[in-house]
């Protein structure tokens, strides 16, 4: 497996994670205004760096070394 493989393996889990903390918060009675709108802009942020991450190990190509050094 390759560091971008493992990037995006790792963020996807991060996502999972964080969505079940976040549902648990959400549903707290105390869970303000302003927490449920960081929450959102965190998950926003993990969504985002699932789906970039996604398009690195999609997109990459392996580079060749040149024969001269």
């Amino acid at each position: 497996m390759t560091n971008r493989e493992h990037l995006h393996r790792h963020a996807v889990h991060a996502l999972e994670d964080f969505d079940v903390i976040r549902n648990e918060l959400l549903s707290y009675p105390g869970c303000s205004v302003e927490m449920a709108q960081q929450l959102h802009a965190l998950s926003h942020h993990l969504r985002h760096a699932v789906y970039r991450s996604g398009i690195e190990v999609n997109r990459h190509v392996p580079v060749r070394r040149s024969q001269s050094v």
